[in-house]
């Protein structure tokens, strides 16, 4: 069961920023301590750097969740259900969809 591995890096792509900006996103997951949670990892690549104050999303068939950009182009994003990380282990690219938001 993936949930019993450590952090694992599940893909990277290319996401528009509201500004208009690109970013190369690289996603990492862990096991959180609650059982059938991960926290998915975010690092935002981008040259020049993204503009501040965006919020990532993360939408999967039930649920959503946000965090805040750091300033250091990444984001945690708790509470991500199990059966998510693993769809997307498994190459279903639609499992999470992950959104760049200008803050508000």
């Amino acid at each position: 069961m993936a949930e019993k591995a450590g952090a694992v890096l599940l893909t990277s792509g290319v996401w528009l920023a509201p500004t208009g900006e690109k970013a190369v996103a690289l996603l990492a997951a862990q096991p959180a301590k609650r059982p059938g949670e991960y926290i998915l990892d975010v690092t935002l690549v981008s040259e020049p750097p993204l503009t501040p104050g965006l919020r990532l999303s993360v939408r999967w068939a039930e649920g959503r969740r946000t965090a805040r950009v750091r300033a250091d182009a990444t984001a945690r994003v708790r509470g991500v259900p199990a059966y998510a990380i693993e769809a997307l282990q498994a190459g279903d690219a639609g499992a999470l969809l992950i959104q760049i938001d200008q803050a508000s």
